[in-house]
C-alpha cells in the first residue's frame, strides 16, 4: 500500500500513529488539516475553517483516503478496492417499480453511510429506523420511462446485498428546513442483526454469506449538540464516545477533554 507522504492519507496515519504515541489527551492535527485544505478544500469547494455536517466530511475524507491507498493487482492499480472500501462499503440493491405498468428497474449502488430516517415518534428503536429505511418508498415528480406508460406512480425498495465489516448508520435528525428532530432513539451497544434486512434470494449474498458479518457491537457515536438552544444545523458542537476494547470502557471525547463514562450515558444521549 503506497501513499504519497504529504498526502490526506499520509498525514492521516501519521495523525493516528502520533495519537497512539503521546501520553496526552489532546492532539492539535495542524499537519493533517492543511493536507485536507490542500488536496480537498481547495479542489472541491470545502471550507475546512467552516462547521461542516459530520456525515458530509466523512464521505469526503473516505473518497479522499480512497484514492490515495487504492491497492496494486500487479503492478496496476485498481480503482475498486482500498482498506477504505473494503472495511466501510456498502452494497444495496435499488428497485424502482412503477405501479402503473408494472415496469421494474433493478440496479445497484454502494455507499459509506447507511442514512437511517426517524420516524415521527418520540421514543423510537434504530430497528424500527432501519425498516423505515428499507421499506417501499413512494418516488416524487419522477415519471415511468416505458413509452406510452410517463405514470408518476413510482415507488423505491433498498435491499442490503453486501455488509460492510465496520457499518456506519446515520440518523438523518435535520429537517429539510434546517431544524433538528431531538427524539431519543433505543440502541443496541452488543448484537444488532441485521440479517432481517439481507436480500437471501441474491445469489451473490448467497455465496458470501457464511463470511460476511450481519451482526453489529457498537464501538462509537459521533453526537452534535445545539449550542443554541433552537436546534439547528448550522450551529452546534461534536463531539464523540468511543469504546475502547482492551478496558472494556466507554470515553468521552470532547475537543481537549477525554474522561471514562458509564455506558448508560451513550444509550441514553439524545
Amino acid at each position: 500500500m503506497k501513499y504519497e507522504k504529504e498526502s490526506v492519507a499520509g498525514e492521516f496515519i501519521k495523525m493516528l500513529k502520533k495519537l497512539n504515541e503521546i501520553n496526552q489527551p489532546a492532539f492539535t492535527p495542524s499537519s493533517f488539516k492543511d493536507a485536507f485544505k490542500k488536496h480537498v478544500g481547495i479542489q472541491k469547494n470545502f471550507n475546512v475553517d467552516d462547521q461542516q455536517d459530520s456525515q458530509e466530511f466523512l464521505t469526503v475524507l473516505f473518497n479522499e483516503l480512497h484514492n490515495d491507498l487504492k491497492m496494486e493487482n500487479d503492478g496496476i492499480l485498481s480503482e475498486e478496492r482500498s482498506i477504505i472500501k473494503d472495511t466501510f462499503e456498502m452494497t444495496v440493491r435499488q428497485k424502482i417499480l412503477c405501479r402503473s405498468c408494472l415496469n421494474e428497474n433493478d440496479s445497484r449502488k454502494t455507499e459509506y453511510i447507511l442514512l437511517a430516517p426517524l420516524p415521527a415518534e418520540d421514543d423510537i428503536s434504530l430497528a424500527n429506523c432501519l425498516k423505515k429505511y428499507f421499506e417501499e418508498q413512494p418516488l416524487d415528480n419522477t415519471n415511468c420511462a416505458v413509452d406510452g406508460c410517463g405514470s408518476q406512480s413510482r415507488t423505491i425498495i433498498l435491499e442490503p446485498l453486501e455488509l460492510p465489516p465496520v457499518m456506519i448508520i446515520q440518523l438523518m435528525r435535520f429537517c429539510n428546513d434546517g431544524t433538528k428532530n431531538n427524539c431519543h432513539v433505543n440502541f443496541p451497544t452488543r448484537g444488532l442483526k441485521m440479517n432481517k434486512f439481507l436480500d437471501d434470494d441474491d445469489e451473490d449474498h448467497q455465496q458470501d454469506s457464511m463470511e460476511q458479518q450481519e451482526e453489529f457491537d457498537l464501538v462509537g457515536v459521533i453526537v452534535h449538540e445545539d449550542t443554541s438552544g433552537q436546534q439547528l444545523l448550522k450551529v452546534g458542537h461534536y463531539f464523540s464516545y468511543i469504546f475502547h476494547s482492551d478496558t472494556n470502557s466507554w470515553y468521552e471525547f470532547n475537543d481537549s477533554i477525554v474522561k471514562k463514562i458509564d455506558e448508560t450515558i451513550v444509550t441514553k444521549k439524545r
